[in-house]
């Protein structure tokens, strides 16, 4: 553009238009004026998104919860759940038809089965992210729905299959349910949860891990969610299939260390691997929405012809039937 107006003031001047000095304080006056517009223009498309952005903002805070925070007792300790005749429905297909089952304190209980038997749906339940459409769930025979839902969510450590982490520091991952944590005790949590990567990190645990831990890979981001939840320290331990990306022997390390917590805390693990649910106090076999077998590993591998065919894949034996 300055090129031009060069270009065309020289042509003025040549044909007696403008004088040298006019052509000079032309170009000043518009160098002062341009600026100016350049910052409106700039503060122009800011605007246009500082609006959605707005948009988002109003939508999100608006937002009302599907679940209804209507209770009023402060739950202060987890001693029993019961699913008496519990049946979820979503977009008017049954996930869970009629589940009946008890959970006590300080117990392992595991959940295994097809893909889309409703495994998954038993923890939600649980932490009210989705409400059984028939039936009750007690705690400590109470309605669940008769807790807040802080009071409820704050004794519960749950790991999905697909974790989100923050984009901070692992340190601040980790201690993010229990601010409290030293520095050495961040690092025995990783430890547990088979994290040991972060050491090899240079940064440590101050390492930044990028918006939903986008530097890590699935198993890293699995473990780290998993250490995040051991050192809340909850009464209950809900944990979704998390060692999918797994190797084996990560696998196994990872599932004693959980059997073997220091603290109180009653589990619920959701696993498609024999390895992950063994040594479980009471298996329950899912299959279309419906527990079809119950009982401990022994029991279940001659009471359930499900559990022993997935038993006998995974051990490598031959089988006609693939459950998971």
């Amino acid at each position: 553009m300055w090129a031009f107006m060069i270009f065309l003031g020289g042509i003025f001047i040549v044909n007696g238009t403008l004088t040298l000095g006019e052509f000079m304080i032309f170009n000043s006056f518009i160098d002062t004026i341009m600026q100016p517009l350049y910052n409106l223009i700039s503060y122009m498309n800011d605007f246009k998104y500082f609006k959605i952005s707005l948009n988002k903002i109003k939508t999100f805070i608006s937002a009302q919860s599907e679940q209804k925070d209507l209770g009023t007792l402060e739950l202060q300790t987890i001693n029993n759940i019961n699913f008496d005749n519990v049946t979820f429905k979503a977009d008017d297909k049954i996930v869970l038809s009629n589940i009946n089952l008890q959970i006590e304190k300080n117990k392992t209980y595991a959940f295994i089965g097809e893909i889309g038997s409703g495994k998954s749906s038993i923890g939600k339940l649980i932490l009210r992210i989705i409400d059984s459409t028939k039936g009750k769930i007690l705690i400590n025979n109470i309605d669940i729905e008769e807790y807040t839902l802080f009071s409820l969510r704050d004794k519960i450590a749950y790991v999905s299959q697909t974790p989100f982490l923050f984009s901070d520091s692992i340190k601040n991952n980790v201690n993010f349910g229990n601010l409290n944590l030293t520095d050495d005790e961040v690092q025995f949590y990783l430890k547990l949860a088979k994290a040991d990567y972060v050491k090899n990190l240079e940064d440590g645990i101050e390492t930044i891990i990028g918006e939903n831990g986008i530097s890590l890979s699935g198993g890293e981001k699995q473990r780290l969610s998993l250490a995040r939840a051991l050192a809340k320290k909850p009464q209950l331990l809900i944990l979704d299939d998390i060692t999918s990306a797994l190797d084996y022997e990560s696998e196994l390390e990872v599932t004693n260390n959980i059997n073997n917590l220091d603290y109180d805390c009653t589990k619920i693990i959701i696993a498609q691997k024999i390895i992950s649910v063994k040594n479980a106090d009471k298996i329950f076999v899912m299959k279309s929405g419906k527990i079809i077998g119950e009982g401990t590993h022994q029991e279940l591998l001659q009471s359930c012809d499900m559990y022993k065919e997935i038993f006998d894949i995974q051990s490598g034996n031959e089988s006609d039937l693939i459950y998971i």
